[in-house]
């Protein structure tokens, strides 16, 4: 029992001393230099399927942005993306300013790490429908 409060008594003390320490990494801190994440749909030229993707900006130039990211074929991509439409300009809502629509044009490969030598190129068009930002 002793031990027991001892071991509250060290950690009510030390918990002070973290907050207000501004070199502790918080989660507040780290999503804020985290780019956004942007969730959407690709058709894949050589498949003819549908893909879910999710990306995040690499670097961007004004609207167009080269990104990187995955999707559901089990395929790393990156895309060069233009922005189309940002909502967060024209809104205020909280659910309707997380859209963003644009447009990309995306390469990748497919099957990474299953086989030797069978990994799989693909290419295709795609679009966010929303960007998920702190």
């Amino acid at each position: 029992m002793k031990k027991l409060i001892i071991a509250l008594l060290i950690a009510l003390i030390a918990v002070p001393c973290f907050a207000q320490n501004p070199n502790v990494l918080t989660f507040n801190k780290l999503t804020n230099v985290l780019p956004p994440l942007k969730q959407g749909v690709a058709y894949s030229f050589f498949d003819d399927e549908l893909n879910y993707t999710s990306t995040f900006e690499v670097m961007k130039y004004k609207d167009i942005s080269l990104e990187a990211g995955y999707n559901t074929k089990d395929a790393i991509i990156a895309a060069l993306a233009v922005d189309l439409i940002d909502m967060k300009e024209y809104t205020t809502i909280p659910i309707l300013d997380l859209l963003n629509i644009d447009i990309r044009l995306y390469g990748g490969y497919k099957r990474l790490g299953y086989t030797e030598g069978n990994n799989e190129f693909d290419f295709g068009v795609g679009w966010t429908i929303i960007r998920i930002e702190k």
